[in-house]
C-alpha cells in the first residue's frame, strides 16, 4: 500500500460510511472530516473526481479512476491532504472499522493506511 492507496480506501470507507441511513448523519465526524477531504481536493485539485465514490465507493472500476487522478496531479506530497487523510482513517478506524468491509477491506487495512501516512509525514 502507497499513499494513494491509503487516500483512495480512506475515502471509499467514509463514502460506505457516509451512505448509512443515520438521522444525525450531518453531525457525524466522519462524514464531516470527509466533507472537508473532498471540499479540499476541489479547491485545489479540480481536475480530481472528489465525488467520484460517493456512489458505488467499492467499486473498483471508480477507485482505479480515482488513484490515477490523484497519481497524475501528485498527490502524495501534499502534506495537507495526507494529515486530512490521516484523521479521517484514525477516526474510521475508532469508530467505525466497519467501513473497511463495506468496501471489501478489514480494519487492518486502515491501520496499515494510517501507519503509510504517519510514516510519510514523519510520525506527525
Amino acid at each position: 500500500m502507497n499513499q494513494i492507496d491509503a487516500i483512495t480506501l480512506a475515502m471509499s470507507a467514509a463514502a460506505a460510511a457516509q451512505c448509512r441511513p443515520n438521522s444525525f448523519a450531518q453531525t457525524r465526524p466522519d462524514v464531516k472530516t470527509y466533507a472537508a477531504l473532498k471540499h479540499f481536493l476541489a479547491e485545489k485539485y479540480p481536475g480530481v473526481a472528489n465525488d467520484i465514490l460517493d456512489v458505488g465507493p467499492a467499486s473498483l472500476e471508480r477507485q482505479t479512476v480515482l488513484k490515477m487522478q490523484l497519481q497524475q496531479v501528485g498527490i502524495e506530497k501534499d502534506t495537507a491532504l495526507l494529515r486530512q487523510t490521516k484523521q479521517l482513517l484514525a477516526y474510521l478506524l475508532q469508530h467505525d472499522s466497519k467501513s473497511a468491509t463495506d468496501v471489501f477491506l478489514t480494519a487492518a487495512d486502515l491501520q496499515n493506511a494510517v501507519k503509510i501516512l504517519t510514516n510519510q509525514l514523519g510520525g506527525i
